[in-house]
């Protein structure tokens, strides 16, 4: 019987436990697992949880078909599974979800693993595929199993609703982070240097720490949030500009400030200083008044940055609750903000404008919103009331983005004119060619696109070669901007 008993078990685990297309464990033992570790834990030995959850996954299984779908669900599943330990513990939460236990009490850990997973994703699918993640603590947010999936779905949702693709976990708010004290990291192989600084900045009431090398400065950065970098130059093992470059080609460290501080006084250490992505320099020896407010600057600046992403997120909640009121009648808002950003990048365009680019992209079509979903959905062709009433959206996009014009105002008439020609065929204002703002001709041809490769009530969607033949029309017509088009071409094909 036992001899049975344990084939039996062999079977079970073979066939009932495991899901057939991923090879993961199924939701059942999932629950089973979880519980069972929740209840045998009597120290309450902290671990994480987490949903990862594909993003608009319908969308690319409807566009690719099924099997090109569950090729996809195969290879995430192994890219999540190759970045756990042989302690975590993976399933299939149910189509395309994942779930993942933790194993271990740093979770500062877990989340920098589920950032390496969503990062790896998306290069691996060059963006087509992106995931979002929600996490959750044990036993701080929540201490039964069904507190705790309740807490990592709602942070699962706040993640999605904040634009999806990122990683969020319940206690990171952003507001908290917002009215913390900044941290200021000094890095200088100079302890008589390190005090001096720290002594300079002292009445400012931040955090300082510091690092005495460029690799400690670097796994620093691993474990702790970092407002602003004092940089030295002149360092053993690394110096200073192979230390900024590595930090600034870092996706998650790219955007603090880095200073550069050097006993130097010449043009070429401050170009290579530039050249490495530095933000400012600063010679040796030092002077109060200069260090302060440089330091002051570029902390109000991370602190700018701060609050636009946090517009930015409100933007991405407005828009996607638009996406989900009529799935048909917007194109897919990720994709739309990606390429548009690719574009203002490829033209040569400064962050001010990329990101008034990306904004623009993900709001342009909120004023759908306020049009009948009859009309939008609509199978037949329009009438001309309809017509009139579909070419009110531009205007009330504007509207609906307007609380953003302080901080986006290149945004607004990139919404505004979107649906603009440059042989003034279009609306709502009929202007033509420079009239209509680089911003707005963007817009134009990503909308066009995403359009054409998206299905509607009333035609499939087209293929990609299809949607650019249409364009390249337009643009032999002189109604869209031939510069715009070549950069959306060019990084389609590359795309490929």
């Amino acid at each position: 019987m036992k001899k049975i008993g344990k084939i039996y078990d062999i079977t079970r685990g073979n066939l009932l436990l495991k899901d057939n297309l991923t090879g993961l464990y199924n939701h059942n033992y999932f629950q089973e697992f979880l519980q069972k570790k929740i209840v045998s834990n009597e120290n309450k030995t902290p671990f994480g949880i987490a949903l990862i959850d594909i993003d608009s996954f319908s969308l690319y299984n409807r566009s690719l078909g099924s099997i090109k779908g569950n090729e996809a669900l195969k290879k995430i599943s192994e890219t999540i599974r190759e970045h756990l330990t042989e302690n975590d513990f993976c399933a299939r939460y149910g189509g395309d979800v994942f779930a993942v236990i933790f194993d271990g009490a740093s979770a500062e850990k877990h989340l920098n693993c589920l950032e390496d997973i969503r990062l790896k994703v998306e290069n691996d699918f060059n963006g087509k595929i992106t995931i979002s993640a929600g996490f959750a603590f044990f036993p701080d947010d929540g201490e039964n199993h069904i507190e705790l999936i309740n807490n990592v779905k709602h942070s699962l949702h706040h993640a999605k609703i904040s634009g999806k693709n990122r990683v969020h976990y319940l206690e990171k708010n952003i507001s908290s982070e917002l009215d913390k004290k900044a941290t200021i990291l000094i890095v200088d192989d100079s302890p008589l240097s390190i005090r001096m600084i720290a002594d300079i900045l002292s009445p400012l009431d931040y955090n300082i720490i510091s690092a005495k090398s460029g690799i400690e400065a670097l796994s620093l950065l691993k474990s702790t949030d970092i407002d602003l970098i004092l940089l030295d130059i002149i360092m053993p093992e690394i110096n200073g500009y192979e230390v900024c470059r590595t930090i600034k080609n870092n996706k998650k460290t790219a955007e603090i400030p880095i200073i550069m501080v050097t006993s130097l006084n010449d043009e070429e250490s401050k170009y290579k200083s530039l050249e490495a992505g530095a933000d400012d320099f600063i010679t040796k020896p030092f002077n109060r008044p200069e260090i302060i407010a440089r330091t002051k600057n570029l902390i109000n600046l991370k602190k700018l940055n701060k609050k636009l992403s946090a517009a930015e997120t409100t933007v991405m909640s407005l828009a996607n609750l638009a996406e989900k009121r009529s799935s048909i009648g917007l194109n897919n808002i990720p994709d739309t903000a990606r390429l548009a950003e690719k574009i203002a990048k490829k033209l040569g365009f400064n962050k001010k404008i990329i990101d008034a680019v990306r904004v623009a992209a993900i709001l342009h079509d909120i004023g759908k919103i306020g049009i009948p979903e009859k009309i939008l959905n609509k199978k037949k062709p329009l009438n001309r009331k309809e017509w009139e009433i579909i070419r009110r959206h531009p205007d009330l996009s504007c509207t609906a983005a307007a609380p953003l014009k302080n901080l986006f105002p290149e945004s607004l008439d990139a919404i505004r004119h979107h649906h603009e020609r440059l042989d003034g065929s279009g609306y709502p204002n009929g202007l033509r060619k420079r009239e209509i703002p680089i911003t707005a001709r963007i817009i134009a041809v990503v909308d066009m696109y995403e359009a054409l490769i998206s299905e509607r009530p009333y035609r499939k969607a087209k293929s990609k070669e299809e949607a650019l033949a249409i364009i390249y029309n337009e643009t032999e017509k002189g109604k869209i901007d031939k510069d715009v088009f070549q950069c959306l071409k060019e990084i389609i094909q590359k795309e490929k």
